[in-house]
């Protein structure tokens, strides 16, 4: 499903959870390892009633992962962190190599590091 026009018609919207240290320093990495205005970053606790009308019609009921918006298209998990890396600097852009590996591998991964988030830094959420 696309994004409504009235809504979200930014390129490249990285949606995360702002109120979680280990988000937070994730998103800093991008910003510092990507062109500036590459992206353009959103704390979901911050967004409006259309992006999470777009979010939750794209099958995300609550958010509980990264998300990632790219010419209308809603990505999830380990999807959306990869294509956040496609656009990052050299030799970070390399790590969408890994995109080939079966999605319920990666996102087994991505789950394991989002239930242990507040054990790798402290979250405030």
């Amino acid at each position: 499903m696309e994004v409504p026009e009235a809504g979200y018609a930014v390129n490249k919207l990285v949606v995360y959870d702002g109120q979680c240290n280990f988000c937070i320093a994730c998103m800093d990495f991008v910003m510092r390892n990507s062109s500036p205005g590459q992206f353009t970053f959103l704390d979901f606790h911050k967004a409006d009633a259309v992006l999470i009308e777009f979010l939750s019609a794209n099958g995300l009921n609550e958010f509980n992962t990264v998300v990632y918006v790219e010419n209308g298209n809603a990505f999830f998990r380990s999807t959306a962190v990869l294509k956040i890396f496609r656009w990052m600097k050299t030799p970070f852009r390399w790590i969408y190599a890994f995109s080939i590996v079966p999605v319920f591998m990666r996102d087994g991964v991505y789950n394991l590091i989002a239930r242990n988030r507040k054990t790798i830094s402290v979250c405030k959420g």
